[in-house]
């Protein structure tokens, strides 16, 4: 008896996940390309002139690239620019957590926010509010609001890079956001979208390319820009020497800027971990940064740095135990608990605000070549600055500083606040001064407390 066996053998593919080519994973992007799904490769390279589009919209939110090795060569662009959440069309909000504000009428649409605040317009609609990830972003920047048919710039898209080996990036990385658009010619204009995503896992991080996630502007020089994105940076060995930019948009008023938002990046194999705040120019009341523990902070950070030009509100409970060097170049306002017991050095050279709610290192390093203060009381004596520490430099220029930050006043004709509030009076007669390590000049009314008090 005769038989034969025939055996089929079907190879599976190495890289299916790898587009242009399964068997090898080999992907060499020449020319203007777009992809909307995740792609694991051997070797990635974009070529001068060529454009990698990462599609990552709303329902697909991050897109990842991923290779044994990737290159991004001089000239070349991994983008999801203007690919987050949409702008606002015909007076509405744009959309995501952090829309900006529409509005009617002859004015602007509000900034979108991510990282940083996009500035409000004051509209009922404005959605002024940061979200996503400090150490693992992965949300889409918000869209810009609408003024009247001139719509909002979307938010940026959302980039997840991973390099097991060596990631060169010597051409641009871009999520930022669009701008928005002014077409009626009376200065008015839609809002700019936020910055999107942008994160990085690499053995080797090389290059000198751009990592952006920039807010977008209003092509009106009085509108509203869109917030900073989110950027973090992993690494292992890194000599890369670009730029990493996570600004808010500017404009040609401060009111109109973005605030910054945030960059981070650590090693590793070490203990090296660093979170940067800053921005292009500074954004004013109506756009800061804010930071807490429900931004995703990593608590092995060590190094935090407010670049010149940001604003940041820590409006919650921020615990930092591994954190050893904080630089505020800019501004600070601390409002929620901040506790960072291994604090070695505190160095200020632009302005600090202290509430009470702070524990320190006591054998830290103080240098103040600008401005500590409290922030201001009212009825009670609740905010100070108390600190223990073992070098305290105040430089030239530099001052601690409790001036006007007492107590308040009480209103119209009422006596000052305070155990030696100044009289009042109601009629057009003089106000008494008030008193604490001295009297204050009585005003003879029968409101006044002229009574010194305290410790000597």
């Amino acid at each position: 008896t005769l038989s034969t066996q025939t055996e089929l053998v079907v190879q599976e593919a190495s890289y299916p996940n790898c587009d242009a080519d399964t068997a090898n994973g080999l992907w060499t992007v020449s020319s203007n390309s777009r992809i909307t799904t995740n792609q694991t490769c051997n070797i990635v390279v974009v070529n001068t002139s060529a454009t990698l589009t990462v599609d990552s919209n709303a329902t697909n939110v991050t897109v990842r690239i991923e290779a044994v090795n990737i290159t991004v060569v001089s000239g070349a662009t991994i983008t999801a620019k203007g690919l987050g959440y949409v702008g606002g069309v015909v007076q509405q909000a744009g959309a995501g957590p952090g829309g900006g504000g529409g509005h009617s009428g002859n004015s602007l649409g509000g900034g979108g926010s991510h990282g940083g605040y996009g500035p409000t317009n004051g509209s009922d609609n404005a959605i002024q509010r940061v979200y996503g990830s400090i150490s693992s972003p992965r949300d889409l920047g918000s869209g810009g609001g609408s003024e009247n048919n001139d719509l909002g710039g979307n938010g940026g898209g959302a980039i997840f890079i991973n390099a097991t080996d060596t990631f060169n990036n010597s051409g641009f990385v871009d999520a930022n956001g669009t701008n928005g658009p002014s077409s009626q010619g009376d200065g008015t204009g839609g809002g700019g979208g936020a910055g999107g995503s942008i994160l990085v896992h690499a053995g080797t991080l090389k290059g000198n390319g751009q990592f952006m996630a920039k807010g977008g502007i209003t092509t009106t020089t009085t509108g509203r820009s869109g917030g900073g994105g989110r950027i973090a940076i992993y690494y292992d060995t890194n000599s890369f020497t670009g730029t990493l930019n996570a600004n808010g948009g500017i404009q040609a008023t401060a009111t109109g800027n973005g605030g910054g938002g945030t960059i981070f990046r650590k090693a590793r194999n070490s203990s090296a971990v660093e979170l940067i705040i800053d921005s292009g120019a500074s954004g004013g009341s109506l756009a800061f940064t804010e930071i807490n523990e429900t931004l995703g902070l990593d608590n092995e950070t060590t190094n935090i740095i407010i670049g010149a030009n940001a604003i940041v509100n820590m409006s919650g409970s921020f615990n930092a135990p591994y954190l050893k060097n904080l630089s505020v170049l800019g501004t600070l306002q601390q409002l929620g608990p901040f506790t960072a017991l291994n604090l070695s050095n505190l160095t200020i050279t632009g302005t600090m605000e202290l509430t009470n709610l702070y524990q320190f290192n006591t054998s830290m390093i103080v240098y103040v070549g600008g401005t500590l203060r409290h922030k201001d009381n009212n009825a009670s004596h609740e905010y100070n600055i108390t600190l223990t520490a073992r070098n305290v430099t105040i430089s030239s220029g530099g001052k601690i500083d409790g001036s006007r930050a007492g107590y308040s006043d009480r209103g119209y004709s009422a006596s000052g606040g305070g155990p030696g509030g100044g009289g009042g009076h109601g009629d057009d007669s003089w106000s008494g001064g008030g008193s604490y390590g001295g009297y204050g000049a009585t005003n003879g009314s029968a409101n006044a407390i002229q009574v010194v008090y305290g410790s000597i």
